[in-house]
């Protein structure tokens, strides 16, 4: 997969309109206060190609509600993805990764004038992609599929990841975006796995996260507690549900991967985000 990112930075001064570029090569564009409508021109000054992927990430100044700030750049998200649509309505196949983080980020506490203003803007980040890999030749070299089709076939899954060193990826075990929330149509996944616990008592098992949608394989935030360790919040979700279900914490480990190891790249569609965020199993003994 190709690595090549390109980071540009616009700045677009609130009185003159003005363009420049820092040495961080990050797009920005800024607004005025409480304000999501581009007022001044969005000038892209980088190709974004089919398939590229666009990640746009939203901040606010310290004033206003937690509550307020995030939905103000949900806004402000929503109104560059909506430019960049129509300077770019030829190029049909763009992904946009939105991450809103209002006040909560590194600098949001700048209470000065210039700060605040640096601080109300949505960064542009594009990340150029390669060919698309599918699901079945990542899987056939990176995992084997266990799903919701009895023990049996878990056990014989199990016998296979310790004989080949692979992992055991489960079916529909997924997350909500951005959280360590196992969504509702998990639950019975869980239990399975459970149960497979129950039955093997001699079974110990590696849990890893992973998430969806961050460059260059890097992890994301959890935007329930705050911090960036999605990937390892996400196992660990899974871990808590075992061991408040009565499995032995001794028998399990949990760790985070991050955006690494994806089944599907480019993450075209929602499906194939949903599918990127999930939890593996790695057979540490049976």
């Amino acid at each position: 997969m190709c690595k090549c990112i390109l980071y540009i930075t616009i700045y677009i001064s609130l009185s003159a309109n003005a363009l420049a570029q820092n040495s961080l090569n990050r797009l920005s564009y800024f607004f005025e206060t409480d304000k999501y409508d581009i007022s001044s021109p969005l000038e892209l000054e980088m190709a974004i190609n089919e398939n590229d992927t666009v990640f746009l990430e939203g901040f606010c100044d310290w004033r206003g509600s937690s509550e307020y700030n995030k939905e103000l750049a949900k806004k402000r998200i929503s109104a560059i993805e909506n430019e960049i649509r129509t300077q770019l309505a030829q190029v049909s196949h763009i992904v946009f990764i939105q991450t809103a983080f209002g006040e909560e980020f590194v600098g949001g506490e700048d209470t000065s004038a210039e700060g605040m203003q640096k601080n109300r803007r949505v960064d542009i980040l594009v990340k150029k992609m390669a060919a698309p890999v599918t699901r079945t030749e990542v899987l056939a070299s990176d995992t084997l599929i266990i799903g919701k089709n009895g023990s049996s076939e878990m056990v014989e899954g199990l016998k296979e990841s310790l004989r080949t060193g692979k992992n055991l990826r489960i079916n529909n075990l997924n997350f909500r975006p951005g959280l360590d929330i196992i969504v509702p149509q998990s639950e019975p996944v869980l239990r399975e796995l459970l149960e497979l616990m129950n039955s093997n008592p001699s079974l110990e098992i590696e849990i890893q996260g992973y998430v969806c949608c961050t460059p260059d394989g890097s992890d994301g935030p959890n935007n329930r507690t705050g911090g960036g360790y999605l990937s390892r919040d996400r196992a660990k979700a899974v871990y808590d549900y075992l061991v408040d279900h009565g499995i032995e914490e001794s028998r399990m480990d949990y760790k985070g991967f991050g955006g690494s190891n994806k089944i599907y790249n480019p993450e075209r569609t929602a499906a194939d985000m949903n599918a990127n965020r999930r939890v593996e199993i790695k057979i540490l003994k049976y």
